[in-house]
Protein backbone atom coordinates (compact mmCIF):
# COMPACT_ATOMS: atom_id res chain seq x y z
CA UNK A 1 0.00 0.00 0.00
CA UNK A 2 2.74 2.61 1.23
CA UNK A 3 4.59 1.67 -2.39
CA UNK A 4 1.41 2.26 -4.15
CA UNK A 5 0.53 5.21 -2.98
CA UNK A 6 4.13 6.86 -3.30
CA UNK A 7 4.07 5.61 -6.88
CA UNK A 8 0.57 7.24 -7.17
CA UNK A 9 1.65 10.77 -6.46
CA UNK A 10 4.62 10.16 -8.88
CA UNK A 11 7.08 10.64 -5.93
CA UNK A 12 9.19 7.20 -6.94
CA UNK A 13 12.13 9.52 -8.03
CA UNK A 14 12.34 11.63 -5.49
CA UNK A 15 14.94 12.81 -3.16
CA UNK A 16 14.19 11.42 0.66
CA UNK A 17 13.79 12.53 4.08
CA UNK A 18 14.47 11.10 7.50
CA UNK A 19 11.81 12.70 9.03
CA UNK A 20 8.02 12.69 7.88
CA UNK A 21 7.81 16.74 8.82
CA UNK A 22 10.62 19.40 8.94
CA UNK A 23 11.14 20.93 12.23
CA UNK A 24 10.46 24.30 11.20
CA UNK A 25 7.09 23.47 9.46
CA UNK A 26 4.28 25.60 11.03
CA UNK A 27 0.80 25.17 8.72
CA UNK A 28 -2.03 27.89 9.15
CA UNK A 29 -4.76 28.54 7.21
CA UNK A 30 -2.86 31.66 6.03
CA UNK A 31 -0.91 29.40 3.45
CA UNK A 32 -4.50 28.63 1.97
CA UNK A 33 -5.05 30.83 -1.80
CA UNK A 34 -6.83 34.23 -0.82
CA UNK A 35 -7.70 35.07 -4.70
CA UNK A 36 -9.57 32.93 -7.13
CA UNK A 37 -7.16 32.13 -9.28
CA UNK A 38 -4.90 30.62 -7.10
CA UNK A 39 -7.76 28.68 -5.08
CA UNK A 40 -8.29 27.28 -8.98
CA UNK A 41 -5.17 26.00 -9.20
CA UNK A 42 -4.69 24.41 -5.60
CA UNK A 43 -8.35 22.77 -6.32
CA UNK A 44 -6.45 21.13 -9.09
CA UNK A 45 -3.89 19.08 -6.76
CA UNK A 46 -5.16 15.86 -4.67
CA UNK A 47 -4.65 17.01 -1.54
CA UNK A 48 -7.57 15.23 -0.23
CA UNK A 49 -6.90 12.25 -1.87
CA UNK A 50 -3.33 12.42 -0.87
CA UNK A 51 -4.23 13.02 2.95
CA UNK A 52 -6.72 10.40 3.05
CA UNK A 53 -4.18 7.39 1.70
CA UNK A 54 -1.45 9.35 4.64
CA UNK A 55 -4.46 8.74 7.40
CA UNK A 56 -5.41 5.57 6.41
CA UNK A 57 -1.88 4.42 6.52
CA UNK A 58 -0.92 6.36 9.57
CA UNK A 59 -4.25 4.82 11.70
CA UNK A 60 -3.13 1.33 10.60
CA UNK A 61 0.45 0.26 11.02
CA UNK A 62 2.38 3.64 10.40
CA UNK A 63 2.63 5.55 13.80
CA UNK A 64 5.40 7.35 12.76
CA UNK A 65 3.25 9.74 10.59
CA UNK A 66 0.27 10.63 12.61
CA UNK A 67 1.89 13.71 13.75
CA UNK A 68 2.50 15.60 10.53
CA UNK A 69 -1.06 13.73 8.91
CA UNK A 70 -2.83 14.72 11.67
CA UNK A 71 -1.57 18.80 10.98
CA UNK A 72 -2.10 18.34 7.61
CA UNK A 73 -5.70 17.00 7.75
CA UNK A 74 -6.94 19.98 9.23
CA UNK A 75 -6.66 21.94 5.70
CA UNK A 76 -9.00 19.63 3.67
CA UNK A 77 -11.18 22.32 3.19
CA UNK A 78 -9.27 24.86 1.78
CA UNK A 79 -5.13 23.96 1.26
CA UNK A 80 -2.56 25.64 -0.51
CA UNK A 81 0.74 24.71 -2.04
CA UNK A 82 2.42 24.86 1.56
CA UNK A 83 0.36 22.09 3.11
CA UNK A 84 0.68 20.19 -0.47
CA UNK A 85 4.61 20.52 0.06
CA UNK A 86 4.09 19.19 3.43
CA UNK A 87 1.88 16.13 2.38
CA UNK A 88 4.50 15.28 0.06
CA UNK A 89 7.27 15.62 2.32
CA UNK A 90 5.30 12.60 4.52
CA UNK A 91 5.99 10.68 0.64
CA UNK A 92 9.32 11.66 0.96
CA UNK A 93 9.85 9.94 4.51
CA UNK A 94 8.21 7.20 3.26
CA UNK A 95 10.02 6.41 -0.01
CA UNK A 96 13.01 5.58 2.34
CA UNK A 97 11.19 3.88 5.70
CA UNK A 98 8.82 1.87 3.16
CA UNK A 99 9.87 -1.40 4.20
CA UNK A 100 8.91 -0.14 8.27
CA UNK A 101 6.64 -1.99 9.94
CA UNK A 102 4.86 -2.47 13.40
CA UNK A 103 6.86 -5.27 15.44
CA UNK A 104 4.99 -6.99 17.99
CA UNK A 105 7.49 -8.99 20.87
CA UNK A 106 5.08 -9.09 23.71
CA UNK A 107 6.41 -9.41 27.40
CA UNK A 108 3.98 -10.93 30.08
CA UNK A 109 4.19 -8.56 32.93
CA UNK A 110 1.85 -7.95 35.73
CA UNK A 111 -0.11 -5.23 34.34
CA UNK A 112 -0.87 -5.39 30.31
CA UNK A 113 -1.70 -2.34 29.81
CA UNK A 114 0.64 0.54 29.43
CA UNK A 115 -0.52 4.02 28.58
CA UNK A 116 2.05 7.23 28.15
CA UNK A 117 0.29 10.67 27.53
CA UNK A 118 1.49 14.30 26.22
CA UNK A 119 0.33 17.62 25.26
CA UNK A 120 2.03 20.31 23.00
CA UNK A 121 0.78 23.65 24.67
CA UNK A 122 -0.84 26.09 22.27
CA UNK A 123 0.38 24.33 19.24
CA UNK A 124 -2.43 25.26 16.39
CA UNK A 125 -0.98 28.58 15.23
CA UNK A 126 -4.44 29.72 14.10
CA UNK A 127 -6.53 29.62 17.13
CA UNK A 128 -3.67 28.39 19.71
CA UNK A 129 -5.58 25.09 20.82
CA UNK A 130 -2.96 22.12 22.10
CA UNK A 131 -2.37 19.11 20.54
CA UNK A 132 -2.92 15.28 22.35
CA UNK A 133 -0.69 12.41 21.36
CA UNK A 134 -1.63 9.00 23.64
CA UNK A 135 0.06 5.71 22.86
CA UNK A 136 -1.10 2.57 24.22
CA UNK A 137 0.87 -0.68 24.89
CA UNK A 138 -0.45 -4.12 25.88
CA UNK A 139 2.30 -6.23 26.51
CA UNK A 140 4.91 -3.86 25.58
CA UNK A 141 3.56 -3.98 21.87
CA UNK A 142 1.61 -1.03 20.04
CA UNK A 143 -1.96 -1.33 19.61
CA UNK A 144 -3.83 1.95 20.05
CA UNK A 145 -2.43 5.33 19.19
CA UNK A 146 -3.76 9.28 18.93
CA UNK A 147 -2.25 12.10 17.80
CA UNK A 148 -5.16 15.14 17.35
CA UNK A 149 -5.96 18.54 18.08
CA UNK A 150 -8.10 19.39 21.83
CA UNK A 151 -11.26 20.58 21.55
CA UNK A 152 -10.99 23.51 23.70
CA UNK A 153 -8.17 26.27 24.13
CA UNK A 154 -6.25 26.03 27.76
CA UNK A 155 -4.93 28.25 29.62
CA UNK A 156 -1.67 27.05 30.59
CA UNK A 157 0.45 24.08 29.72
CA UNK A 158 -0.47 22.56 32.57
CA UNK A 159 -4.04 22.79 31.92
CA UNK A 160 -3.53 20.99 28.09
CA UNK A 161 -1.54 18.14 29.86
CA UNK A 162 -4.70 17.85 32.37
CA UNK A 163 -6.81 17.78 29.24
CA UNK A 164 -4.79 14.94 27.49
CA UNK A 165 -4.61 12.91 30.55
CA UNK A 166 -8.24 13.29 30.94
CA UNK A 167 -8.59 11.48 27.30
CA UNK A 168 -6.11 8.76 28.26
CA UNK A 169 -7.99 8.11 31.19
CA UNK A 170 -10.60 7.52 29.21
CA UNK A 171 -9.20 5.37 26.57
CA UNK A 172 -7.50 3.46 29.53
CA UNK A 173 -10.92 2.59 30.84
CA UNK A 174 -12.88 1.52 27.76
CA UNK A 175 -9.49 -0.94 26.56
CA UNK A 176 -9.54 -2.13 30.26
CA UNK A 177 -13.12 -3.60 29.93
CA UNK A 178 -12.32 -5.26 26.08
CA UNK A 179 -9.26 -6.72 27.98
CA UNK A 180 -10.99 -8.18 31.20
CA UNK A 181 -13.55 -9.86 28.47
CA UNK A 182 -11.10 -11.25 25.85
CA UNK A 183 -7.72 -11.97 27.98
CA UNK A 184 -8.98 -14.65 31.06
CA UNK A 185 -5.31 -13.56 32.97
CA UNK A 186 -6.30 -9.82 33.25
CA UNK A 187 -6.62 -8.94 36.42
CA UNK A 188 -9.21 -5.71 37.00
CA UNK A 189 -7.80 -5.36 40.85
CA UNK A 190 -3.90 -4.13 39.08
CA UNK A 191 -4.61 -0.66 38.89
CA UNK A 192 -3.14 0.63 34.71
CA UNK A 193 -0.03 3.11 34.51
CA UNK A 194 -0.48 6.26 32.39
CA UNK A 195 2.82 7.77 32.24
CA UNK A 196 3.21 11.40 32.11
CA UNK A 197 5.77 13.91 32.29
CA UNK A 198 4.28 17.26 33.47
CA UNK A 199 4.56 16.90 37.82
CA UNK A 200 2.36 19.86 37.88
CA UNK A 201 -0.52 17.54 36.07
CA UNK A 202 0.28 14.87 38.40
CA UNK A 203 -0.59 16.62 41.45
CA UNK A 204 -3.64 18.06 40.41
CA UNK A 205 -4.49 14.55 40.03
CA UNK A 206 -3.76 13.54 43.16
CA UNK A 207 -4.72 16.63 44.79
CA UNK A 208 -8.03 15.53 46.27
CA UNK A 209 -10.04 18.16 45.33
CA UNK A 210 -7.93 20.79 47.03
CA UNK A 211 -8.37 23.02 44.19
CA UNK A 212 -6.36 26.31 44.13
CA UNK A 213 -7.31 29.64 42.91
CA UNK A 214 -5.39 29.30 39.69
CA UNK A 215 -7.01 26.34 38.53
CA UNK A 216 -10.60 27.07 38.96
CA UNK A 217 -10.70 26.93 35.48
CA UNK A 218 -10.29 24.02 34.89
CA UNK A 219 -13.46 22.28 33.85
CA UNK A 220 -14.93 20.01 36.83
CA UNK A 221 -15.72 17.64 34.51
CA UNK A 222 -12.06 16.60 33.99
CA UNK A 223 -11.27 15.74 37.33
CA UNK A 224 -13.03 12.66 37.50
CA UNK A 225 -9.74 11.06 36.60
CA UNK A 226 -9.49 11.31 40.61
CA UNK A 227 -12.33 8.84 41.38
CA UNK A 228 -11.11 6.31 39.06
CA UNK A 229 -7.49 6.74 40.86
CA UNK A 230 -9.30 6.54 44.20
CA UNK A 231 -11.04 3.12 42.72
CA UNK A 232 -7.45 1.84 42.15
CA UNK A 233 -8.57 1.93 38.62
CA UNK A 234 -5.55 3.62 36.88
CA UNK A 235 -2.09 5.59 38.77
CA UNK A 236 -0.49 8.27 37.37
CA UNK A 237 3.47 7.59 37.19
CA UNK A 238 5.85 10.17 36.08
CA UNK A 239 8.23 9.59 33.15
CA UNK A 240 11.07 11.87 31.84
CA UNK A 241 10.83 13.79 28.66
CA UNK A 242 13.66 11.84 27.02
CA UNK A 243 11.57 8.44 27.80
CA UNK A 244 7.83 10.06 27.22
CA UNK A 245 7.08 7.76 24.07
CA UNK A 246 3.46 10.10 23.55
CA UNK A 247 5.90 12.92 22.51
CA UNK A 248 6.40 11.12 19.38
CA UNK A 249 2.62 11.79 18.62
CA UNK A 250 2.01 15.94 19.83
CA UNK A 251 5.37 17.23 17.88
CA UNK A 252 7.98 17.26 14.64
CA UNK A 253 11.29 15.68 15.95
CA UNK A 254 14.88 15.73 14.71
CA UNK A 255 16.20 12.78 12.80
CA UNK A 256 17.72 11.35 15.77
CA UNK A 257 15.15 11.98 18.03
CA UNK A 258 12.58 10.49 16.01
CA UNK A 259 14.14 7.16 14.98
CA UNK A 260 15.05 6.71 18.77
CA UNK A 261 10.98 7.26 19.26
CA UNK A 262 10.00 5.22 16.30
CA UNK A 263 12.21 2.12 18.06
CA UNK A 264 10.25 3.31 21.36
CA UNK A 265 6.88 2.72 19.97
CA UNK A 266 6.95 0.50 17.37
CA UNK A 267 9.90 -1.43 17.81
CA UNK A 268 10.55 -1.45 14.16
CA UNK A 269 14.78 -1.07 13.93
CA UNK A 270 17.66 -1.61 16.12
CA UNK A 271 17.82 1.52 18.67
CA UNK A 272 20.56 3.63 17.86
CA UNK A 273 23.25 5.43 20.78
CA UNK A 274 21.75 8.75 21.27
CA UNK A 275 23.75 11.38 22.38
CA UNK A 276 21.34 13.99 24.31
CA UNK A 277 23.70 16.93 24.93
CA UNK A 278 24.16 17.21 21.26
CA UNK A 279 21.03 15.86 19.51
CA UNK A 280 22.83 12.99 17.17
CA UNK A 281 23.08 9.52 17.37
CA UNK A 282 26.77 7.60 16.80
CA UNK A 283 25.62 5.88 13.70
CA UNK A 284 23.25 8.68 12.02
CA UNK A 285 22.48 8.26 8.62
CA UNK A 286 21.76 11.30 6.09
CA UNK A 287 20.17 12.20 3.22
CA UNK A 288 21.64 11.16 0.34
CA UNK A 289 23.47 13.97 -2.09
CA UNK A 290 21.78 14.99 -4.39
CA UNK A 291 24.42 13.75 -7.30
CA UNK A 292 24.24 10.19 -5.98
CA UNK A 293 22.16 7.92 -7.55
CA UNK A 294 18.58 7.49 -6.60
CA UNK A 295 16.68 4.68 -5.41
CA UNK A 296 13.69 3.65 -7.18
CA UNK A 297 10.70 1.66 -5.50
CA UNK A 298 9.24 -0.69 -7.29
CA UNK A 299 5.93 -2.45 -7.50
CA UNK A 300 7.16 -5.53 -5.07
CA UNK A 301 8.68 -3.38 -2.90
CA UNK A 302 12.49 -3.81 -4.09
CA UNK A 303 14.66 -0.37 -4.52
CA UNK A 304 16.65 0.06 -7.26
CA UNK A 305 19.47 2.16 -8.63
CA UNK A 306 18.15 4.58 -11.49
Amino acid sequence: YTIQTINEFNMTYSKTRSTPKKLETTLSKHDAPKDDESFQIAQKLPYRKLIGKLMHLGRQTRADISEATADCSRFLHNWGLTHWQAGKDILRYLRQSHDICLVYHPERTKSPIEVYVDAAYAKDQDDRHSHTGICVFYYGCLVHWISRKQKSVTLSSCEAEYVALTDAAKETIHLRRIINFLDKDFDPNVPTKIHEDNQGTIALAYSDGKTQARTKHIDIRMHFIREYISQGIIEIDWVDTNNQKADFFTKPLSGPKHERMRHMNMNCDAAPTFDEENDTTKEQTENKPDDEPSPKITDRGVAEVA
